[in-house]
């Protein structure tokens, strides 16, 4: 049953249900919201609750308070509760190197002994690059084999000395997530669901991938918005060809994709191809086309092709989340804040039936304490700073602005939170940004507050920040400017203006006629050269059939020529984005807006960051050797090398 009381605020006044709930509808309208769940709790008990929308457009399914929404970046605050339960029990300790716990972290080629420490992963104050593009998938999730962990955290690059910059790394609770399976028996996700979940009474907070299939009509279905405003349902589409190379992992359960075994995975797609070939070889066409297909290497786009397939289907089902891939729905959160309130309230004594949250979080202190600046500012000057980074949780001095987190401090100012109120002097706070996962929560132990909003639609801007913000402003006594959220979208379609502007994209529809490479030698599977992880795929634009090419049809006389395109697709991803040249061996993969949000890729990078360098080889020839991506904008401009392995 919804609370039927007025919402109390920060002056002692009260805040009418009704002009709130208004003024969240107004926000969704802006931004174009599908569907939402949104609650507010004020000295334990929830004083509003709304959801709002639909979880399933197309089935008109409406959002409840039980429709579970992935939650993001909001799963690292589960993982630091884990980690403060196993400190509290002397299991490990926050400045133990991470070396003592996982074996084989320590890098054999480092020219100096790695510190880093338990507090540093949590803190994010690494120094490290974030690398979230090569490293997370749809979704936010990272798309990282067990196995490859430890690796792929040595390929990143150092940005900033260790503990004096803020850097948000999803690899780094994963890596955490890795320290408590060590020493849970039963894994990670059982010692989550047994020591914080089922204490307090959250039986549905669950992993997205080992988990979701339980809940059926009420798992929401994630959605974009387009660049006109339209809703584009998430484009999860196979794009290989199903009659040469159909799902591999339904076909050979026994081919796997590794480093050691991807030539077999090379000699079942060229056994398939022969096969296709001997069938078509029965009439005089179908001869010519398979000379057709010889002469351009054709085994060589299908080997690619299906190897794509396979990694990318590998990726949906890696290792159990500790960083991002939890979800959840907006009763269970509820009870997760109040339970969080009472834990930081020393003076509460609960009732014998009422300690599941003295079970699930018996120190609080170590997930609130500061860790790092959000500011770059050295810890010595922690207790002045506006914002800073605990465990799994932001922490903002009131008054102050939510910044440092999201999409929403890169657009405009930020709004100041908590000005003229007594009653509370820190939020603490934290949000999911990746598609589908956009949510929103913040805690005010002081008055025992929360604001908790799930959303599951990718906006311009982060919505569900702008909604929390709303609600928290509410609470605190203050008021959100909505001009605000529209002033975000605008410069967030402003930024996508101007980087198409940047590239110059003036030269039709042909942006192949200045490009004197043939387009096959740049096509391949690129790796890093770091760790040697398959990252980029290039191959051709369409194909039908075992036709790779879009052929023009030549006039009496004329020689056959062949016309096609080139894509590049991410490995952690399903979504392939044309490649268009921009002048010598560099292109861009930027598309349009509905493409870009559709792809779960970001908008608003630097121009580099969807651009492509293609490298010849070094030693002469004409083929291609590598590519340079800036995939993180920490980075500087040079980006970082990819090396073609197939």
């Amino acid at each position: 049953m919804k609370p039927d009381k007025e919402i109390p605020t920060g002056f002692g006044s009260t805040t009418s249900k009704a002009d709130l709930t208004n003024k969240v509808k107004e926000i969704c309208n802006i931004t174009g919201i599908v569907g939402m769940s949104a609650a507010v709790v004020h000295e334990g008990e929830v004083v509003w609750e709304e959801s709002i929308g639909y979880s399933d457009l197309e089935e008109k399914c409406k959002a409840t308070s039980l429709t579970m929404y992935p939650i993001g970046a909001l799963s690292q605050s589960f993982t630091a509760a884990v980690v403060a339960q196993m400190s509290h029990r002397n299991i490990l300790r926050y400045d133990d190197k991470v070396s003592h716990h996982l074996r084989g972290f320590l890098h054999p080629d480092a020219d100096f002994s790695d510190n880093t420490t338990i507090a540093d992963l949590l803190g994010h104050r690494t120094g490290l690059q974030a690398a979230e593009s090569v490293l997370t998938e749809y979704g936010g999730r990272v798309s990282l084999l067990e196995n490859e962990i430890i690796r792929a955290y040595h390929s990143l690059k150092r940005v900033a000395e260790p503990r004096s910059r803020f850097i948000h790394g999803a690899i780094n609770y994963t890596l955490l997530g890795e320290i408590v399976h060590k020493y849970c028996p039963e894994g990670y996700d059982r010692y989550l669901r047994t020591n914080i979940l089922r204490p307090l009474g959250m039986p549905c907070t669950c992993n997205v991938y080992t988990d979701r299939g339980g809940y059926g009509s009420h798992y929401s279905k994630l959605y974009h918005v387009g660049r006109r405003g339209e809703q584009l349902l998430s484009q999860r589409v196979d794009s290989l060809d199903a009659v040469l190379a159909p799902d591999l992992p339904a076909l050979k359960p026994d081919i796997r994709y590794s480093n050691d075994n991807f030539e077999a995975l090379v000699s079942y797609c060229k056994e398939k191809r022969l096969k296709r070939l001997q069938r078509l070889s029965s009439d005089k066409w179908n001869m010519t086309e398979q000379n057709r297909l010889d002469r351009h290497n054709f085994n060589t786009y299908r080997e690619q092709q299906a190897a794509a397939e396979e990694i990318i289907c590998l990726h949906k089902a890696t290792m159990p989340n500790a960083a991002r891939g939890m979800l959840s729905n907006v009763d269970a959160l509820i009870k997760y804040c109040i339970g969080l309130n009472k834990a930081a309230d020393k003076s509460w004594d609960p009732a014998p039936d009422d300690r599941g949250y003295k079970r699930a979080f018996p120190d609080v202190d170590l997930l609130f304490s500061p860790l790092q600046s959000m500011e770059g500012v050295p810890n010595e000057d922690k207790i002045k700073n506006t914002c800073s980074y605990a465990a799994g949780w932001a922490t903002t001095t009131l008054p102050g602005r939510l910044e440092g987190l999201g999409a929403n401090s890169k657009l405009i100012p930020m709004p100041m939170i908590g000005l003229g109120q007594t009653k509370a002097t820190k939020v603490y706070w934290n949000q999911g940004v990746h598609c589908g996962s956009n949510c929103f929560v913040a805690l005010v132990p002081e008055t025992k507050s929360a604001v908790i909003v799930l959303t599951n639609t990718r906006t311009a801007n982060d919505a569900a920040d702008w909604i929390g913000q709303l609600l928290l402003q509410t609470l605190l006594g203050g008021d959100l400017n909505l001009f605000s959220v529209q002033m975000s979208m605008a410069n967030a379609h402003k930024q996508h203006e101007d980087l198409v502007t940047s590239f110059n994209f003036v030269r039709g529809n042909d942006f192949w006629a200045f490009c004197s490479r043939p387009l096959e030698q740049y096509m391949g599977v690129y790796s890093n050269e770091s760790d040697n992880r398959k990252t980029l795929i290039v191959w051709p634009e369409t194909y039908e059939g075992v036709r790779p090419f879009v052929d023009k049809t030549p006039g009496q006389g004329e020689e056959r020529t062949i016309r096609t395109g080139m894509t590049v697709q991410f490995a952690n991803g399903m979504k392939k984005f044309i490649l268009r040249h921009l002048y010598n061996d560099t292109f861009s993969w930027y598309s349009d807006w509905d493409g870009m949000v559709a792809g779960d890729k970001p908008t608003g990078y630097p121009p580099h960051y969807y651009v492509l360098h293609f490298h010849p080889d070094k030693y002469g020839g004409d083929s291609i050797k590598a590519v340079t991506w800036t995939h993180d904008p920490e980075m500087p401009e040079k980006g970082q090398r990819y090396y073609r392995s197939v």
